[in-house]
């Protein structure tokens, strides 16, 4: 799990003497703070696992075949209900709003790049970006064919903020669907490139870009579309945003039972159902209530936001899901080891 850099390392000795995985330390954790909370009630990793208690799910036990699901593969599937016949499409409402943080006006060419190569028609873009890169912005908007709405931001929130200020105009523009990406340059773990190119290459692909607004179109049950892979649980990474993305929940209108299975995309790039995202803006939002910007890795209002799109979409009676789905076959696959934040 992440930590801030206000935090001692966690129980250093035993990760050091016994290498484990994610899970494992997990289940570690469960054994030594729940059954020795005495021994560990001056670690702040002890309370913070604490709090995080709202968020874990059953422990899963041998005879169940989840079980040796998650030991051989650190991954299990939700089985979603799929239906045996995709309906028409005539006349179905597929306009696509993208909605991109453009931070970095070189990893927004390459994203509009992508966005080209996919030949979809009925596209248009809700771009964010701070004022001092707006000239450079507008320069490559003009250099394509896109249709597009700019909205200047302060640089505050990371890509959450500006995302939550530009959804009401895609609500009046009353698109049905959105794919929110971001210009990533996060260098955590020093993981940055990989990290980046198979977020896009899993949503921004061609042949992607269509078969997920298939799905969507296919299945009204999925509000977020996550890329494969991505899909992480909450109950083991949580990080420092347990309290906050609880708070948020409950603020939805989430009980607490809701919240033991709750998984989120790691990334925060997706496909979504607008209707989804609609309970977002029944909070009240300020600016001042994001931390400024200090390169921070974890434990801001942005992190818990981050995780808290799935409770927005559970509030909307709506399901997660990844782009693994087919048009009649939803999936999604929950990565209990993920590759790009250990």
């Amino acid at each position: 799990m992440k930590t801030n850099a206000r935090e001692v390392p966690e129980i250093p000795l035993i990760w050091r003497i016994i290498p484990l995985n994610r899970p494992q330390k997990e289940t570690l954790k469960r054994i030594l703070f729940g059954g020795f909370s005495f021994l560990f009630n001056g670690l702040p990793q002890y309370h913070q696992w604490k709090a995080s208690r709202v968020f874990s799910e059953p422990l899963s036990m041998p005879w169940q075949p989840i079980f040796w699901e998650k030991i051989r593969t650190n991954r299990y599937l939700i089985t979603l209900a799929a239906v045996p016949t995709p309906p028409p499409t005539t006349g179905s409402d597929n306009r696509l709003a993208v909605v991109i943080h453009a931070f970095y006006p070189d990893i927004l060419l390459e994203l509009l790049e992508r966005l080209e190569a996919s030949r979809r028609p009925a596209l248009k873009l809700f771009i964010t970006c701070p004022i001092s890169e707006q000239p450079a912005v507008e320069q490559l908007l003009q250099q394509f064919s896109f249709e597009y709405f700019i909205l200047v931001v302060d640089n505050r929130g990371r890509d959450i903020l500006p995302f939550i200020k530009i959804l009401p105009q895609i609500v009046k523009e009353d698109f049905p669907l959105l794919l929110k990406l971001h210009t990533k340059r996060s260098n955590y773990r020093n993981r940055k490139a990989l990290w980046k190119d198979d977020l896009f290459d899993k949503l921004v692909g061609s042949e992607q870009l269509f078969n997920s607004i298939r799905v969507l179109e296919v299945f009204p049950s999925i509000g977020i579309l996550g890329p494969e892979n991505h899909v992480v649980p909450m109950g083991l990474y949580y990080g420092a945003n347990a309290e906050r993305v609880k708070r948020l929940s409950h603020q939805l209108g989430l009980k607490d039972a809701q919240l033991l299975q709750l998984n989120f995309v790691a990334g925060s790039m997706f496909y979504a159902r607008t209707a989804a995202m609609l309970p977002l803006l029944t909070l009240s939002w300020k600016d001042t209530d994001f931390e400024e910007e200090a390169g921070q890795v974890d434990g801001t209002l942005a992190h818990a936001v981050e995780r808290a799109f799935s409770s927005s979409a559970r509030a909307a009676g709506m399901l997660l899901a990844d782009t693994s789905s087919t048009p009649t076959k939803p999936r999604c696959m929950v990565n209990l080891e993920h590759f790009f934040t250990q």
